[in-house]
């Protein structure tokens, strides 16, 4: 499932990103998956992951969209270089293009600082796994300040504003890190 829309890689232009993927769009989806599930196993401690990483596809006409559903839609399919936008149904719908104002809003609800890292961190993936030895400096820098930025996130030294894990309910089980250890064992014998 996808989590990045077309308009998402705003910093790359659109002839680039297709000489990088050689006009192969799963190419830099491979590289999008391997990218979310680092960021994932980062924020998985403390943020709850499903509001965060809510998924965005490619508008069907055919699929049945439940209120606040997601779609990247362009406005005239027949023109690649028409713009990009991402919408939010508000309602139930099925086969009322993202152009239906009462049906779809222009609303993202995706937070703007996540989706910039999450490019980052694929851009970097897709270098390091096909051309290494050509890293951009600026994709470099650009990667480091995600994977510092989602570290400090991690250990609570940066406050993100990202939706938190719920407090468990009295009673249920609790889970997370639990460490087990004892004092050294002492030999008494004279």
């Amino acid at each position: 499932m996808n989590h990045l829309a077309p308009s998402d890689y705003f910093q790359i232009r659109e002839d680039i990103l297709d000489v990088l993927t050689d006009g192969e769009p799963r190419r830099l989806v491979r590289a999008q998956e391997a990218a979310l599930q680092y960021m994932k196993s980062r924020l998985k401690k403390r943020y709850d992951l499903e509001q965060i990483f809510l998924p965005v596809e490619e508008y069907d006409d055919e699929r049945e969209y439940l209120e606040g559903e997601l779609a990247w839609w362009r406005e005239d399919p027949e023109d690649p270089d028409s713009q990009v936008g991402v919408y939010q149904a508000l309602q139930d719908t099925t086969g009322n293009s993202p152009a239906s104002e009462a049906n779809w809003s222009p609303n993202d609800p995706r937070d703007k600082l996540v989706i910039m890292y999450l490019v980052d961190i694929t851009v970097m993936f897709f270098f390091a796994k096909d051309a290494p030895h050509v890293l951009p400096e600026v994709v470099d820098n650009r990667y480091k300040e995600a994977k510092e930025w989602l570290k400090d996130v991690a250990a609570g030294d940066t406050e993100a504003d990202l939706p938190l894990l719920p407090e468990p309910v009295a009673g249920e089980a609790i889970t997370g890190d639990i460490r087990w250890n004892s004092q050294t064992k002492e030999d008494n014998t004279w």
